[in-house]
């Protein structure tokens, strides 16, 4: 069971702001994340408050979603089911890198897949592994 968003946002770097993007908006974000070409990084805002935001590009992406359930909020970051955690990685964006766990690699097809849910008000989607990042932000 999801929840109703009033108001999607989404934002990419180097760009202005996209109010109420449809998900073929969406999918042609993620496909232009390159952290070559000065976009490796999109958030996508609801209510001003929850989100979900990936980083990256040609083909290694990171995601990560918050959310505020009891006026707390939450904070994962969702990787491939059956991977271990054997290792970091970096992920590269336009300016900086995102360390994540190996199994966090993720391709544009998935980040797609959860930000679709994310746009349609659904929980995190269940076919991936998430790791909760909370303790980070406290």
């Amino acid at each position: 069971m999801g929840q109703s968003y009033q108001e999607l946002v989404l934002t990419r770097e180097g760009e202005d702001d996209l109010f109420s993007p449809t998900l073929a908006q969406l999918h042609e974000a993620v496909d232009a994340l390159s952290p070559d070409d000065g976009c490796g990084f999109l958030i996508l805002v609801a209510d001003e408050r929850d989100y979900a935001q990936a980083a990256g590009g040609d083909g290694a992406y990171t995601v990560e979603w918050r959310e505020h359930p009891d006026g707390d909020f939450r904070h994962w970051v969702a990787g491939r089911l059956g991977k271990s955690a054997a290792r970091t990685i970096e992920i590269a964006t336009s300016c900086a890198h995102v360390t994540v766990q190996e199994y966090e690699r993720l391709s544009a097809d998935d980040v797609k897949a959860i930000l679709a849910a994310f746009h349609r008000g659904e929980p995190r989607p269940k076919g991936f592994a998430w790791r909760e990042i909370t303790q980070q932000f406290e």
